[in-house]
């Protein structure tokens, strides 16, 4: 985006202001073509100001293709200098020629949007003076020097002087500009324009125009070319029409730049519209800021102005932010930096406040001065709303389960204190003895249930499980944890493989839930009248564990988020009815807290296993592995 204004008004205010650049870009390269010794080479330079400044009141002035009086006045001054001193007309064109194309320039690199009359405007103006400063030099050497010496002259030039009679027959047809038009010097000169323009009725209506005496400047074009014409009729005495010169200049090469200005333009719209983000440009110098017209979309306003003073972003920061972000956005701007990033609120037309994110790139000239900051203004409404809705949800959650871990936890505890108690006692008849074990059972079940909630939740909230590393040795605690399960599914066919070295630094209490809940699962979805086999391998740098059982493999739909919380699979009967899905999330959590691995497979031939390597913290010492086949 651009922070110019495309009016007439704002281009002259934009030339004005870089009077200064523009005179030493042009010094620069009309110098290079000049002796360094010319005598006169001052006055010509102090000339340039002053045209400037006569360019800026014109595109101030009337607005209309016609050329401004300060501006013709200065050309024609400067054309009588430029004589004066010895400069010849080639050069005199290519004066203006570089000026042209350092204003072209300085636009394109401000990216200045420009409407088309006033382009037309800029260009018609710098054009006619060109051709007054010309027009008054040649006056000037028709008075001095011989037709032929100016004739030798004109065809230098990149642009064709041309005189016709009432006919509209050339007398006269000079400038190396004939050739980009396809003709040869001299061979336009005695032929009639009309026959040159048949098949063109554009250039037939101009003709006319100017056999009728009237002074214009047009555009034309001609054999695939554009070219630019002015018509200046001379008259006798009595009035009467006389002759008809005019200049006609070559302009294919600036139709071709305005088209790419056109296109960027273009281009800059479509990708404003594209985006969601409202893109604005603020000029450091007037502190004007331009918006993308999708800024009333966004704080619900009617489409307005959106070259909009600075204040009126500040103030529509939420006041409770505005200082910080102001103080951030300035403290950017005058400490050096380049990028600049926030977030705040941002007051809607109806007073409502939007949650924003803005990012802001600091444009700095060849001196380090900043001059323009390019941003965009980002709704993230929805996006903190539901941050919002996550922390109050989270929160309710800690409450949840505070509630859980005290207020059930404690009658858990006494249940299964008083349900020992009575085991105890042995005074209970079979009846109440079977009694009181399904009430320890389900009181270890609940508690189990209680523990996965709040381990749960631990991994949800807090960012993982905590661990305690101790050395114990994996074989030992696998073997432990299978002969307790021993004795909750005595009929059940449990199997324990063990190999090398079992020995490393992990938490004991979580490694038996890990187990635990492996092998739950598999008793739980596994055949059962099949075995289920735990193993452990010791390996140079881990241990691996595994867990496998036939039965009917995992579905596919399922392989993909088994280890997410609250999905179970379809278990036989009701043996899995107190699950809540939350065993294999808690085996996930608890491996990659040992900084582990966990990957599973599952096929109707080969059944499931759930294999987990557990690196060693610290690595014990290297032992033999004890001899022997794997036993059980």
């Amino acid at each position: 985006m651009s922070q110019c204004d495309p009016s007439s008004e704002g281009l002259a205010a934009f030339l004005e202001a870089r009077i200064e650049d523009i005179s030493r870009r042009w010094e620069e390269r009309v110098r290079a073509g000049l002796s360094p010794e010319g005598l006169y080479w001052r006055k010509l330079v102090d000339t340039l100001p002053g045209f400037l400044v006569a360019l800026v009141n014109a595109l101030r002035g009337a607005w209309v293709p016609a050329s401004p009086a300060s501006t013709e006045a200065t050309a024609e001054a400067q054309g009588d200098q430029r004589y004066r001193v010895g400069l010849d007309l080639a050069a005199v064109a290519r004066e203006y020629s570089v000026l042209r194309d350092v204003i072209l320039e300085i636009l394109q690199e401000g990216a200045y949007p420009l409407e088309s009359d006033t382009q037309r405007h800029l260009l018609v103006s710098l054009d006619t003076a060109l051709a007054e400063a010309l027009r008054r030099y040649t006056l000037q050497h028709e008075q001095d020097e011989a037709r032929e010496r100016l004739s030798r002259v004109l065809t230098s030039l990149p642009i064709v002087f041309f005189s016709l009679d009432t006919r509209g027959v050339f007398r006269l047809a000079q400038g190396q500009g004939l050739e980009r038009a396809g003709f040869e010097p001299g061979q336009l000169e005695g032929r009639s324009v009309v026959e040159l323009a048949e098949g063109h009725p554009t250039a037939i209506s101009t003709l006319e125009r100017a056999l009728r005496g009237e002074a214009f400047t047009t555009e034309l074009e001609f054999r695939g070319m554009y070219f630019e014409l002015r018509f200046m009729p001379e008259r006798g005495p009595d009035g009467a029409l006389l002759s008809v010169s005019g200049l006609a200049m070559d302009i294919t090469e600036r139709r071709r730049t305005e088209a790419e200005l056109r296109q960027s333009e273009m281009r800059y719209r479509l990708a404003t519209l594209a985006t969601s983000d409202t893109i604005w440009d603020w000029d450091l110098g007037t502190n004007r800021v331009l918006w993308s017209v999708n800024l009333y979309q966004l704080i619900g306003g009617a489409l307005g102005e959106t070259d909009l003073a600075i204040d009126w972003w500040f103030e529509h920061i939420h006041p409770e932010e505005r200082e910080r972000v102001v103080r951030g956005v300035h403290a950017v701007i005058e400490g050096g930096g380049t990028h600049w990033v926030d977030e705040h609120r941002f007051r809607r037309e109806d007073g409502a406040y939007l949650f924003v994110r803005e990012r802001g790139y600091v444009l700095r000239d060849e001196h380090g001065r900043a001059v323009r900051m390019v941003g965009a203004l980002h709704d993230i409404t929805r996006r903190k709303e539901a941050e919002q809705d996550e922390r109050r949800r989270a929160d309710f959650e800690q409450h949840l389960i505070g509630i859980v871990s005290h207020d059930l936890r404690n009658p858990l505890n006494a249940i299964s204190m008083a349900s020992a108690q009575l085991l105890k006692q042995g005074r209970l008849d079979t009846g109440q003895l079977r009694s009181v074990q399904r009430i320890v059972a389900s009181a270890e079940r609940a508690t189990r249930m209680l523990r996965d909630l709040l381990d749960f939740t631990q991994a949800r909230l807090g960012g993982g499980l905590p661990v305690e590393l101790r050395s114990l040795d994996l074989h030992e605690l696998a073997r432990q944890v299978v002969d307790e399960a021993h004795l909750a599914y005595p009929h059940r066919q449990l199997i324990v493989e063990q190999r090398g070295d079992g020995r490393g630094a992990w938490d004991a209490d979580r490694l038996t839930q890990l187990i635990v809940n492996l092998m739950n699962n598999a008793l739980t979805y596994g055949d059962a009248h099949g075995a289920v086999r735990v193993r452990t391998d010791g390996l140079p740098d881990a241990v691996v564990l595994s867990v496998h059982n036939m039965g009917k493999p995992i579905p596919a739909e399922l392989m993909s988020r088994i280890f997410e919380p609250l999905k179970r699979g379809e278990s036989k009967g009701t043996r899995n009815s107190h699950s809540i899905g939350l065993g294999l999330f808690i085996v996930k959590h608890i491996v990659e807290a040992h900084g582990g691995s966990i990957s599973v497979s599952s096929t109707p031939q080969d059944g499931t296993t759930f294999t987990v390597s557990l690196p060693r913290r610290p690595a014990p010492a290297p032992e033999p592995p004890p001899p022997g086949p794997l036993h059980s």
